[in-house]
């Protein structure tokens, strides 16, 4: 499913990206790490077309801890160094 059909489905069941990051949360807790991602990703993705920089910054740091879990140290690491993760604008909280 293309990323503007999620999108629109997302508005329709009034999804936000916090939504997003909520359900990955929860997935990643029960263990199911591949749905976790997804969730992670959606959220980054929305979070990203909206400007939440807050948002996108959770979701980096959340998709590197699925990528640790997963033993793909590299690809966590790469994504602990996102500039969100980093250093957040405390101003846009």
């Amino acid at each position: 499913m293309c990323f503007n059909k999620k999108l629109s489905r997302s508005k329709e069941v009034g999804f936000s990206e916090t939504d997003y990051g909520i359900l990955g949360d929860n997935y990643a807790n029960l263990g199911q790490l591949e749905e976790a991602m997804e969730n992670y990703n959606e959220s980054l993705s929305m979070a990203n077309e909206v400007g939440n920089r807050y948002q996108e910054g959770l979701a980096y740091g959340h998709i590197a801890l699925v990528y640790a879990r997963l033993g793909n140290l590299q690809e966590a690491l790469r994504y602990c160094n996102k500039p969100d993760v980093r250093k957040p604008d405390l101003r846009e909280l």
